[in-house]
């Protein structure tokens, strides 16, 4: 009977300390919530004219959350739609080579004679970054402070900043 009590006490800490407790949590975020302010960023964004020339911005986007945040936030899901509302414009391109290993694995196949070489990368294709689109959530009393930057790599120049409160 006691190993048993025991199992049950031990399966049940594992689980709870597994999940995020919402319930302090002082605001619901729901999907409309999160379009409505990665469109707010984007127009702010565009109309500020700060990405205006020919050829496309390659960007990398770095998220990070604030130490006091306690909600659970679908931060994939905010993270997914700012990269396709970012790149719907057409004046960025968002290189993933950072996030996607498969990227790097690939071109590993270069030196496997069993491999055909027709579709792998030549060797100077990779599209290192020009900017960094950073993205930070913060907790201030009831609500999520969602703050982007955007930085020139090549010089360390801010280009555009903009917070949105959720």
């Amino acid at each position: 009977m006691w190993k048993k009590l025991f199992i049950l006490l031990t399966l049940n800490f594992c689980i709870s300390s597994c999940v995020t407790d919402v319930t302090n949590c002082p605001y619901s975020i729901d999907v409309e919530d999160m379009d409505e302010v990665v469109s707010k960023f984007t127009e702010n964004l565009y109309n500020s004219k700060k990405l205006e020339r020919k050829n496309p911005y390659v960007a990398s986007i770095n998220f990070s959350t604030d130490k006091s945040y306690e909600c659970s936030f679908e931060r994939t899901l905010f993270q997914k739609k700012l990269r396709s509302a970012l790149v719907k414009k057409g004046q960025i391109q968002i290189t993933n080579f950072k996030d996607d290993s498969m990227i790097m694995d690939s071109r590993e196949l270069r030196m496997s004679e069993e491999i055909n070489q027709k579709n792998i990368a030549k060797k100077g294709e990779l599209l290192p970054p020009e900017l960094n689109i950073s993205c930070s959530f913060f907790q201030r009393s009831k609500n999520l402070l969602i703050s982007i930057t955007i930085t020139n790599l090549s010089n360390g120049i801010l280009i555009w900043s903009d917070d949105q409160i959720l």
